[in-house]
């Protein structure tokens, strides 16, 4: 294989060098590919590599798989890396060993499985430097047996070793070798409550849904979803099914008396692109399992058990299930978006729903907002129709300068009934610096790309003529924008393109490099290259 100069295009990290070892130059990779993958259709995973001594020359990778898996191809940074199909290994027609033809090395391999190279357009590879991912991609074949692993071995090798020409011969790290599980379907239950938390009472409904993900194109037969429901959960209308052939509810449990068993069955299901090939939902809440005269919260599971026939024979039988939580009073906190920059405007919410079965007529909240965001308003509650002021109340920090504010939400409201819902809502700014001045952040330090800034709620509240002093927690977080990098060849007249240019030896090649900082800020900019 021949590595020419328009190959050695390769992405802009950030990060410090550090002096190289004086060890013999070694390649390290990791291969990780999934648990299981379904039947009929492709999975891709990465294989990071990087350098363990002195410099490395020339990487690529050898990819030897199972027979019922195929080999789709390998991207680098978002480009399609070189991949050439050596053959597969035969007993008869070539005693189980083919030749690397990069390094014209023999290589020997289980019969029936295939061999490919896979080139890392990368002329060498320093210590410490960035991982040089490659992402692969394979298909297990349609026609695998169900819950059957199929191997993937991945060695790294360096084709002119440690020398950039070659003067010491190639370098073979070590091979890692790894499965994938041929999945047929999969199986998932999932609530809609938020958080997993649900107060009490009918006011409070969530739907759970069972759901069966089966591989594209197979059959699977005689479907059999059974849901037992606690004692504390209240079924309150029929399930419905979507997906399938020939699905029936077979039993089901009262809308009138808690608990219960609901049987569906389906004829069929075929698999389909869809996520979602058959679904069973139905909604539920909670009746009154709490005792108002304790700060209790109880923990029910909703749970499944799945059976399922394929080509005629019955298989293992498979659970699933979901946890929500009942509670007195129930809280969420939000922000109004997952990442901004130093400038802008967030607001946080605190969603709060009251039991059915209580009243709470004593509801403090208190919030804690991190160390580069500036709490700047009144705060506003919304219920029952109307809307409430509390003047901002004031605030107090901490040693790592987390704001503090705590605020009588029942003051403004008076007491809750069971069955209240309200929300509570405040800005805050990003700064552009934050105080700083403790372990991790210096006085002053600005505000940078990719950094994380967090918010969270506790509360404390008193059920009416019971439980006093219960806590209600929640948080939330932002991220900061993080930094956009990247690299382009500048043709003849100094525009960059991203055109593949071709060069005689001898001649000149200008690369350009960008960073994009959306947030205005970030530390320690070192642009690093490899080629």
């Amino acid at each position: 294989m021949i590595r020419t100069l328009s190959k050695a295009i390769i992405g802009t990290s950030l990060l410090l060098g550090a002096l190289q070892s004086a060890q013999a130059a070694t390649p390290v990779i990791t291969n990780l590919p999934p648990q299981s993958a379904f039947i009929g259709e492709s999975f891709c995973y990465d294989i990071p590599l990087t350098n363990s001594g002195t410099t490395g020359y020339g990487p690529y990778l050898r990819v030897i798989h199972d027979a019922d898996l195929t080999f789709n191809g390998a991207t680098f940074i978002g480009s399609n890396s070189a991949t050439v199909n050596i053959g597969t290994f035969d007993t008869v027609a070539n005693n189980n060993e083919l030749e690397d033809p990069i390094i014209a090395q023999t290589v020997a391999g289980t019969e029936g499985f295939s061999f490919s190279t896979v080139d890392i357009p990368v002329g060498s590879v320093v210590t410490n430097g960035p991982d040089l991912t490659t992402n692969v991609c394979f298909t297990i074949d349609s026609n695998a047996t169900p819950a059957e692993a199929f191997a993937i071995e991945v060695t790294p090798v360096y084709e002119f070793g440690d020398t950039a020409t070659g003067d010491n011969g190639p370098i073979v790290g070590t091979t890692q070798s790894a499965s994938v599980e041929a999945a047929l379907y999969q199986v998932t239950t999932q609530s809609s409550a938020a958080e997993n938390e649900l107060a009490a009472g009918p006011s409070f409904s969530a739907t759970v849904t069972h759901t069966v993900d089966v591989a594209n194109g197979p059959t699977i037969d005689s479907l059999q979803f059974t849901d037992v429901l606690d004692n504390g959960v209240q079924y309150s209308a029929q399930a419905t099914i979507t997906g399938g052939t020939g699905c029936a509810i077979d039993s089901e449990p009262s809308t009138s008396s808690t608990g219960g068993i609901l049987d569906v069955s389906c004829a069929s299901a075929t698999g389909t692109s869809s996520a979602n090939d058959v679904r069973v939902s139905y909604p539920m809440h909670f009746i009154n399992v709490l005792n108002a005269q304790q700060c209790s919260a109880s923990s029910i599971v909703h749970p499944l058990d799945f059976n399922v026939s394929f080509n005629g024979n019955g298989l293992t039988q498979v659970s699933s299930s979901d946890t929500v939580t009942a509670k007195h009073v129930a809280i969420q906190q939000g922000v109004n978006t997952g990442e901004s920059s130093p400038g802008n405007t967030l607001t946080v919410t605190n969603s709060i729903q009251i039991s059915d079965y209580v009243s709470v007529d004593s509801l403090i909240l208190n919030d804690t907002i991190a160390d580069g965001v500036d709490f700047s308003s009144d705060i506003t509650v919304n219920y029952g129709g109307s809307t409430f002021n509390i003047t901002r109340p004031a605030s107090s920090t901490d040693a790592s300068q987390n704001e503090a504010i705590t605020y009588n939400v029942t003051n403004a409201t008076g007491t809750l009934p069971g069955g209240s819902v309200l929300t509570v809502s405040y800005t805050v700014d990003i700064q552009q610096n934050y105080v700083g001045g403790y372990t991790g952040v210096d006085s002053n330090a600005p505000v940078v790309a990719n950094d994380s800034l967090s918010f969270s709620q506790s509360a404390q509240y008193n059920v009416a003529s019971g439980a006093s002093s219960c806590l209600e927690g929640s948080s939330a977080s932002v991220s900061i924008e993080g930094i956009r990098t990247s690299k382009f060849l500048v043709d003849g007249n100094g525009d960059t393109t991203t055109q593949l240019l071709q060069y005689a030896p001898g001649e000149s090649v200008t690369y350009r490099l960008r960073m994009d900082i959306p947030s205005g800020d970030t530390n320690d900019i070192v642009f690093v290259d490899f080629l």
